[in-house]
């Protein structure tokens, strides 16, 4: 284990930087992650039902509805009823909130390329490298569904 303890550190100052950064953008924005996300989610997927969007954020029902009033409180989403099922409603973005996502993805994507500006072209090569490949490998044991067990 001693042989990864330096990429592993540097792996969790990155995210924390990483996280930061986001947070920065988030704050200024007046939101949260969570509500980034649903946000950011309707903005590229179009209205959906309440049901599904907690599927899709992997939270309950009862911690999406406060979420849900918040975004709309800010005009950042509005319910629209199904014409299907009077029951069941629709959860869709506002142009407000779709340029609330669109103004903190500039942001991060901004800062980014100050991050790369004071890069060499060969060092930017090797990071994407490296990238590519954590990307990957990330991913591919993400998809294995059980990368967490706790006894």
């Amino acid at each position: 284990m001693k042989q990864y303890t330096t990429s592993i550190n540097g792996m969790r100052d990155l995210h924390l930087h990483v996280s930061r950064m986001y947070a920065c953008a988030f704050r200024q924005a007046g939101i949260t992650l969570p509500q980034y996300v649903l946000l950011n989610q309707l903005v590229e997927l179009g209205p959906m039902s309440f049901t599904e969007l907690a599927k899709r954020l992997y939270i309950s029902k009862p911690c999406l509805t406060p979420m849900i009033k918040r975004l709309i409180r800010h005009d950042w989403i509005r319910k629209e009823n199904s014409r299907t099922d009077k029951r069941s409603y629709f959860i869709q973005v506002t142009p407000k909130g779709k340029s609330a996502v669109k103004r903190i993805q500039n942001q991060v994507f901004q800062f980014r390329i100050r991050v790369l500006n004071d890069m060499s072209v060969r060092e930017r090569k090797v990071i994407l490298k490296y990238q590519q490949n954590l990307s990957l490998r990330v991913a591919k044991a993400l998809q294995s569904r059980n990368y967490f067990k706790f006894r």
